[in-house]
This record gives structure tokens, C-alpha cells and sequence, in this order.
């Protein structure tokens, strides 16, 4: 890589600066008459990027179009070169929220690697969960339940295990989100081993997460004696990951009382929450308007 180029992408914060570097060595790049046109349109997407770093999204869009035309003319469809292209589109649009542009663009990137990569190459999981969420968002719930499953299986296939808890974690939320506490009871079964071993809090923050609202589903149903094992091992989790101090910071991990249950709409249920895990004081708003009880562990 060019030192250029490096100094653009190890001085993210200056993205100006790192934008100038990058026009600058594209018009070297130009008057030398042996540069590929592929490494031509990887400088391009690559100032694609710095513009979508500073939220220049008509520019970034304008020119990324541009350089997929003229990938598709040259190398056709399938080629690397418009492959880049059209991830760094999906990723423009995964930052407006424009799921709806990008749902074509996703199908296409899974056309690519099932046909030039093969169906089980590392990158299809992550695809394919992205797709699910597109799905998701444009009320396509089959289409988006088979893209989740698909993820699974395919990161189960590896040896990556944050991967696993990963889609685990968004296949269960999934179907908590759309009421389908016994489809998620198991997957969450699954990520509890996972949430306890990885050194990444996240996935513990996810099992709490995902606890507490299938516990509350059981109590949108007055079926208290299904929701307390479920609080108790969200308990048990936060104190063994985060110890006492956070125990108490979440209130003992209440029970709510009879009569005064919260509805998944308290919960925020209404929305998919944001990838990546929810935090302990996400954990404590969950409950935030239901009575304490306390709670003893043995």
C-alpha cells in the first residue's frame, strides 16, 4: 500500500487531510501510463469512503454509481472491482438508513460470492444477516427469518465463536421482537455458555438483554412462574460478569410484582434495538417503571 494511502486510513480523524492525500495520488496515478484500471477505481472507492466519512453522502453516492458503471463496462459484473463498489454503496446506504436502495444491492452481493466465492465463503454470514435486517425493516418477516437462520449455520461452520453468540443473539431478538418465545427460548440456551466464556462484554450484555425480555413476555402473559428462573439467571449473569457493584446498580434485578407487570411496549419493543449489544444502563431503563421486589440468591 502507498504511504498515502496508509496515512489516510491510520488518520481517520483528519479525513480532509486524508481526502487531499488520496485526489493527489489519484492524479499521480493518472499520468502514469501503467497503472491498472483497477487499482484506478480501488483509489476511487477508497475516496468514496473519506467522503462518506464526513457525511458527503451525494458526492460519495455520485461517484461510487459511477465507478460500478464503469466496473461492470470494463470488467463486468462479477469482477472484484464492482464488487467494492457495490459494498461501499451498501455501506452509504447503511448510514442514511436507506434499506430499501440497498436491498438490491445485498441481493447482489450474495448472488456474487454463492457463484464466484461459493455459498459458504467467510463474508455470506455477515451478508446475509445484513440482508435479514433489510428484510426485517421492509416488513419481509419469512425472508428475513431465512436469511438470520442461514447466518447461523454458516457461522456454526467456523471456528469463530463471537461470530456464533453474534447471529445467536439477533436470531433471538428476532423472534422476541415478533413474539415467538419458544423459537427463541433454545437459541438463548445456546448463547448462554457463549455470553459466559468470551472476553467481550457485549455478548453478556445481549444474554441479560434478551432474558429480561422473554421474561417479561411470559409476564405480558401472567405466566410469572416461567419469567422468575429467567430474571434469576440475569442476575446470576450480572454478577458473576460485572460483580456486586453492578448488581446493586440494576436493582437486585427485580421481580415484578403481581398485577403491576410491564407490557413489551414499555420495553421499547416496538423497534429492533441497534446491532451490537445494549449496555447495563439500557438493562436498568428496562425496567424502570415496574416495583421492585428484592431478590435473594442463594
Amino acid at each position: 500500500m502507498h504511504f498515502l494511502e496508509r496515512f489516510a486510513y491510520t488518520h481517520q480523524e483528519r479525513f480532509a487531510e486524508a481526502e487531499s492525500c488520496v485526489r493527489h495520488l489519484l492524479e499521480v496515478r493518472q499520468q502514469e501510463q501503467d497503472t491498472p484500471p483497477a487499482e484506478h477505481m480501488r483509489l476511487q472507492v477508497t475516496l468514496a469512503r473519506l467522503l462518506l466519512k464526513q457525511q458527503r453522502f451525494s458526492e460519495a453516492e455520485a461517484l461510487l454509481k459511477q465507478q460500478l458503471a464503469l466496473a461492470e463496462q470494463q470488467f463486468g459484473p462479477t469482477h472484484p472491482a464492482a464488487l467494492a463498489n457495490v459494498n461501499a454503496l451498501i455501506q452509504l446506504y447503511t448510514a442514511q438508513g436507506k434499506d430499501a436502495d440497498m436491498l438490491a444491492l445485498l441481493l447482489r452481493s450474495v448472488t456474487f460470492l454463492e457463484q464466484v466465492l461459493g455459498p459458504e465463503h467467510p463474508l455470506m454470514a455477515s451478508i446475509l444477516d445484513r440482508l435479514g435486517q433489510a428484510y426485517e425493516t421492509q416488513g419481509l418477516y419469512e425472508q428475513a427469518e431465512a436469511c438470520y437462520q442461514r447466518a447461523l449455520l454458516l457461522a456454526e461452520q467456523g471456528v469463530d465463536q463471537a461470530r456464533v453468540a453474534s447471529f445467536l443473539s439477533n436470531l433471538a431478538m428476532f423472534y422476541l421482537q415478533w413474539g415467538h418465545s419458544v423459537e427463541a427460548e433454545p437459541l438463548l440456551e445456546r448463547l448462554m455458555p457463549l455470553a459466559e466464556q468470551l472476553p467481550d462484554e457485549v455478548y453478556a450484555e445481549d444474554a441479560v438483554t434478551l432474558l429480561t425480555v422473554l421474561a417479561t413476555s411470559y409476564l405480558d402473559q401472567g405466566q410469572n412462574r416461567e419469567a422468575e428462573p429467567l430474571l434469576r439467571q440475569a442476575l446470576e449473569l450480572v454478577k458473576r460478569r460485572w460483580g456486586s457493584e453492578h448488581q446493586r446498580l440494576v436493582s437486585a434485578l427485580i421481580l415484578p410484582k403481581c398485577g403491576e407487570r410491564p407490557r413489551s411496549s414499555d420495553l421499547g419493543m416496538d423497534s429492533r434495538p441497534p446491532s451490537g449489544g445494549t449496555t447495563i444502563s439500557t438493562f436498568c431503563s428496562l425496567y424502570k417503571n415496574v416495583s421492585i421486589v428484592h431478590l435473594t440468591t442463594a
